[in-house]
């Protein structure tokens, strides 16, 4: 009966106790598309549960109030946790932040939307849902960016380097976020590698200064 329900798109109404509103990353908006290009790289959502969390050192808790912000969720946490460190040779204390909401109708829509699918680290996402809009597109890889990218600079120079550095699984997708940035500029492509066991997408001074722009346009 269960199954036949799901098929047919009926749900049983919300518990009055959901309070989060989810629903928001389902918009087709810049801030969503940010969202969820953010949670693809540092997100988690536990298929079973129907509960979606992002958590981050605790030096960047604004960045969850801001997200906890968005989905209406009271749900803030703060833990420590422990890790050795080969660097240092021990182990080392570390505090989190994280927020979570959970919502058995809001988040398989989110999963089906998006193309969540579990384990995302090694199962990369297909990300056609991006091929229709151009500011969403640009929305979800300034999201993508802050949680995964990278900003240095280039030894013996004043130029700096804005990099993506994911599971080697990734690689098909990053080279597709490279060719749609490259052709949409009219720049060269930029090839993702695999470096050190990672997909690595290093991109130029050009796709750099295209993103701050539209990163400002856009307000993200």
């Amino acid at each position: 009966i269960k199954w036949k329900a799901n098929s047919l798109g009926i749900y049983k109404k919300r518990a009055i106790q959901v309070k989060t509103n989810l629903d928001s990353l389902l918009l087709e908006n810049n801030e969503s598309y940010y969202w969820i290009g953010f949670l693809m790289a540092d997100g988690f959502i536990e298929h079973k549960q129907f509960r979606l969390s992002l958590a981050l050192q605790r030096n960047d808790d604004v960045q969850i109030k801001k997200f906890a912000k968005y989905i209406n969720s009271q749900n803030i946490n703060y833990i420590t946790k422990y890790r050795y460190s080969k660097l240092k040779n021990k182990i080392c204390e570390y505090e989190m932040c994280s927020v979570s909401a959970a919502d058995k109708h809001f988040v398989p829509q989110i999963i089906e939307k998006y193309n969540f699918k579990p384990r995302k680290t090694y199962n990369p996402p297909n990300l056609s849902f991006l091929d229709n809009d151009m500011n969403l597109f640009i929305s979800f890889i300034i999201g993508f960016i802050d949680g995964d990218g990278t900003i240095s600079k280039i030894k013996n120079s004043q130029r700096v380097e804005l990099a993506i550095r994911c599971h080697h699984s990734w690689l098909n997708n990053l080279q597709y976020i490279s060719d749609k940035i490259t052709n949409h500029i009219g720049v060269p492509n930029k090839n993702a590698i695999i470096y050190d066991n990672c997909a690595t997408l290093r991109m130029n001074s050009k796709m750099i200064r295209f993103l701050y722009q539209k990163s400002k346009e856009l307000n993200l």
